[in-house]
């Protein structure tokens, strides 16, 4: 009798489910527009656990079965903290599968699922604690995963760094074995809905984002350019300034103002311990078009000499492929 296996992600704002077989083909997936900022707002995680529930019997209604047929749920993700379904304490880097595998605790939501739920923990740069280390001091729920599938996806037996944009960017560091050694976060995609959206901007990028088709390196790397010589706040104030005297489009002023973001993050990053020393190391950014090309732009303009590439969206999202990657190391 033919066996599933499901993958959770659950992050700030959607909660979504993978429903595969037991050659770990994609059968079918759920998306709820539920996360973790509901939990923060309602004071209970009441509706994340009927999201979640829900994705499970849509997933598996889609199939004409039910749990007796599921080997095995795994999540991932925001999930797992305290805002989530069960709070899994992080484990250290340096970490790979086999320690993600290691620390999963599996445990039986009688409200959400009849079959025990593996939940896979997120990860920390290291124990400290003071606020002399503050600036060192990370950590990553759901990223890890993505990582763990990048790393298997590249295997070459040296050190890489991942870069995942969204409303946090991580830039994570990966060993020749393919193990998160250390990695950095940073706010920008909430900063950029911040600022296009509740800010005097608003009117100049018609309180949008840049769209597929309308990208502008150009504009891009001007932004950029400004807020590295003039700091982020002068650079998006000169959008308003361009808006009322220079003949530029929204698109030019999205453009702009994703460069200038854009500097926010990668200046922490290039003043990190994370920028590759060898410039034959790979850089590989995994997200959206036009971000995921206008990251790269922006790197290549900051040191044209690194290796850059964007990684190719799949039909699997990286999150349910590292779950899979857990789930085989667990013997699934």
């Amino acid at each position: 009798m033919e066996k599933y296996i499901i993958t959770i992600d659950a992050g700030t704002s959607n909660t979504r489910a993978f429903l595969f077989d037991s050659k770990k083909r994609l059968l079918a997936e759920q998306k709820r527009s539920v996360g973790v900022r509901h939990t923060a707002i309602d004071g209970s995680n009441n509706r994340l656990k009927a999201a979640v529930r829900d994705c499970l019997l849509d997933l598996l209604a889609e199939k004409s079965t039910d749990f007796t047929r599921v080997e095995k749920i795994i999540a991932s993700g925001m999930i797992t903290s305290n805002l989530g379904l069960a709070e899994i304490p992080h484990i250290t880097a340096p970490c790979g599968v086999k320690e993600l595998a290691a620390a999963n605790r599996e445990l039986l939501l009688d409200d959400v699922s009849p079959v025990p739920i593996c939940f896979i923990p997120g990860v920390k740069n290291f124990n400290a604690g003071s606020m002399e280390d503050l600036e060192f001091m990370d950590i990553m729920r759901g990223e890890e995963t993505e990582s763990c599938a990048l790393a298997a996806g590249y295997a070459s037996g040296k050190p890489m760094l991942f870069v995942l944009p969204g409303s946090h960017t991580k830039f994570a560091s990966v060993d020749g074995q393919g193990r998160i050694t250390g990695f950095l976060s940073a706010i920008g995609g909430e900063l950029l809905a911040a600022i296009t959206t509740n800010t005097i901007l608003s009117d100049a990028v018609h309180s949008g984002y840049v769209k597929s088709g309308e990208y502008d390196k150009e504009a891009v790397l001007m932004g950029y350019d400004m807020a590295k010589k003039a700091g982020l706040s002068r650079a998006c104030f000169s959008i308003r300034v361009m808006n009322l005297f220079v003949n530029r489009s929204a698109a030019q002023a999205e453009n702009f103002l994703l460069g200038a973001v854009l500097h926010a993050d990668l200046y922490a990053l290039f003043h990190s311990g994370l920028t590759p020393g060898n410039e034959d190391t790979a850089i590989i950014i995994a997200g959206k078009p036009p971000f995921e090309q206008a990251l790269k732009d922006c790197i290549l303009h900051e040191n044209s000499r690194l290796n850059v590439k964007c990684h190719p969206a799949g039909s699997i999202p990286l999150s349910a492929q590292g779950a899979l990657l857990v789930a085989d190391e667990l013997g699934i």
